[in-house]
Parts: C-alpha cells; structure tokens; sequence
C-alpha cells in the first residue's frame, strides 16, 4: 500500500529509494515487484536512525522525502510538502499522521497517547516533524551530522528536529 500510495502521487516522485533494514519477512518480495524502486540493502538491522541516513545519503535531490512503511501517503503529499520549500529559509517541511489502522492495542494506545500531528493549520516554526512523514533539505541534515544513530526504534524524529533548530533551521509543518 505505501509504495502504491508513493507511485501516484499528485507531483510525481523524482525517484523513490526503500532501504532494507535487515528485513526477514517477504517485504522484499513485494518491493522486487516494482523495478522503478531502488532498494539499498543494510547488512542486519541497524535501526531506524541509520536507514533515515542512509535514505539521504543516496537520494540524489536535495529534498529528502521520509515515508515509514507502514504509512499510507495521501495523494497531494508530495505536492503539499514541496511547495513549503519556495522559502530557501525552509530546511523541513512535515504533515501529520492519521491513525487509520487500528489492528492491535499497541495502535490503539499510539492514537489516545501518542498522536503524531499538531492539527490541521501550517506552523511555520516547528520544533521537529514526525517521521512518518517527514522531509528535509539534504544540505540541513549533513550541516548537523544526520540522524542520531542511538535512536534505533524511535525519537530519531524529535531529535533531528532539535538539533536542526538549535542550529537555526526552520521546520514547517
């Protein structure tokens, strides 16, 4: 479903990357079935943190779009987060995530406690932006070294987020 959703969006994608984090399921099965993806492969797991690393080290744009695999992109996503970029001052824009499969309690408990979105209005000066949908100015993310490699599982988001900040760049959500 996710890279159906990436396959047709509104603004097409220059080129979509799936890095394969020492999966031992079928996923690359499934990704095989699309020869318009690149897939880098990591040998083992080695979180979260290092594939985001991965992904902007060898996407060839300078914008670096982040969609976790278990989230479905609206259509208008691309488009919707590249045009915050007209402002050269922007170095990450973000949306919101909408809880819509709930199919443990682990899911139900992250959408009571743990919702990722600030609401449906731009902010033009947020602190960090969730990781399931998220994007950066590739420039931005080697200015701060990248993601945190200790975020393994999570918190890779917030972090990033902070330390670009802290170090002047602008995050719109």
């Amino acid at each position: 479903n996710c890279l159906d959703a990436l396959l047709n969006q509104t603004r097409p994608a220059d080129e979509i990357l799936v890095i394969n984090d020492g999966s031992d399921d079928k996923s690359m099965e499934i990704v095989n079935k699309y020869p318009e993806i690149k897939v880098i492969n990591h040998e083992g797991n080695k979180g979260l943190a290092t594939a985001r690393n991965t992904g902007y080290k060898h996407a060839e744009g300078e914008i670096v779009v982040y969609v976790d695999s278990d989230a479905n992109a609206d259509p208008e996503m691309l488009e919707n987060l590249i045009k915050e970029y007209h402002d050269a001052g922007v170095s990450g824009v973000g949306g919101r995530g909408i809880e819509a499969k709930i199919t443990s309690k682990f899911d139900l408990w992250r959408k009571i406690h743990s919702s990722q979105q600030s609401g449906e209005e731009i902010i033009p000066n947020h602190k960090w932006l969730w990781g399931l949908c998220s994007s950066y100015r590739k420039s931005a993310l080697e200015a701060v070294g990248g993601f945190d490699v200790f975020y393994r599982t999570n918190a890779e988001d917030v972090d990033i987020g902070y330390r670009l900040t802290q170090k002047g760049f602008r995050l719109v959500y």
